[in-house]
């Protein structure tokens, strides 16, 4: 298998950045919530991602519901899948890290490659790492409410 490599472009305006090797190709638009708009399988030659052809790409503000501005792809559900009260404030349906920009650093050394987002938002700053090169493709996510201790969950 050839090294992963990493590049920076844009999609539809918005800043993206693409991790790739041969297996792989995942792609991070970290201004709309680290959305993942693309984890292409290059052997079968297809992204593994449904789209919505008639909902483009589009900053949403905070609140919005998500299923109206949903245009398919993958997104950080966090901390809350439903509206709720959290000390107070009204969390948005789905959460708030979806609709809030995130920063994104990127390093590709020695043939690894990954991505490294960070969302700030009211309750639940969270940090994202994204390497193709682990395997097929392995994203950790940690998450530190202003409430709890740090908590980790892991989808591979």
């Amino acid at each position: 298998m050839s090294p992963a490599a990493a590049s920076r472009h844009t999609i539809d305006g918005f800043e993206a950045v693409s991790l790739e090797n041969d297996a792989l190709r995942v792609t991070v638009v970290p201004e709309l919530g680290a959305h993942v708009t693309e984890l292409h399988d290059r052997a079968a030659g297809r992204d593994l991602l449904w789209h919505n052809e008639r909902t483009p790409l589009r900053r949403a503000p905070y609140g919005a519901h998500f299923d109206d501005w949903w245009s398919g792809g993958w997104d950080e559900i966090f901390p809350t899948g439903d509206r709720a009260m959290l000390h107070g404030e009204l969390l948005p349906y789905m959460g708030e890290m979806w609709s809030v920009p995130w920063t994104a650093e990127v390093s590709a050394d020695g043939g690894v490659a990954s991505v490294t987002t960070v969302g700030h938002a009211t309750i639940a700053p969270a940090r994202m790492m994204v390497s193709p090169s682990d395997g097929p493709s392995s994203t950790a996510s940690t998450h530190r409410p202003k409430d709890a201790a740090p908590r980790a969950a892991i989808w591979s």
